[in-house]
């Protein structure tokens, strides 16, 4: 049994006992809701820029927890989604690459039909209503910090924390 269960048809997350609500919206070119000039780059293995992409939703599979990222001590958050805190996982998928054009400012061309892997999915809150593919906590941020809570000492201890996600019927 995973720690932590999203099957993707059901509008919650199973999370030590709780049944949290979240979300998973992608907005891209082909559902008609990122404009060309909405430019989004992969994330590689070791955190940094990849390729441009057009986003998926977090793939499937039973992955692991990584680390809970929290705010800076200033109370900033440590990037976009980090709010009050990013569980990361080892979450990874092939994307197809993009090429890119020069007109009227820097906007998607085409698919390349090039495959690599995206990185860096996780489970945050945010107060997009969309994500690049990451799982959305809809719940409040006390409801966020309490999983946090409950993945921090077993992450310390053993580092086996396991994320699943499913398609569902």
């Amino acid at each position: 049994m995973s720690d932590l269960l999203w099957i993707r048809t059901q509008p919650t997350l199973k999370a030590f006992g709780r049944d949290v609500p979240v979300s998973c919206k992608v907005r891209t070119i082909a559902n008609g809701l990122r404009d060309y000039h909405s430019i989004v780059f992969s994330e590689n293995a070791d955190g940094s820029r990849g390729m441009p992409y057009q986003p998926k939703e977090f793939p499937t599979g039973i992955w692991r927890v990584t680390q809970l990222l929290y705010k800076n001590a200033d109370g900033t958050p440590l990037g976009p989604y980090e709010d009050p805190v990013f569980i990361a996982t080892d979450a990874h998928q092939p994307i197809e690459q993009w090429s890119l054009l020069q007109y009227d400012g820097i906007e998607y061309g085409a698919a390349l039909g090039q495959f690599l892997e995206d990185w860096g999915y996780g489970f945050h809150c945010s107060t997009s209503e969309y994500t690049l593919g990451c799982i959305r906590d809809l719940a409040d941020h006390d409801t966020h910090l309490w999983i946090a809570a409950q993945i921090a000492p077993i992450l310390a201890k053993s580092g086996r924390i396991t994320f699943e996600v499913q398609d569902g019927i």
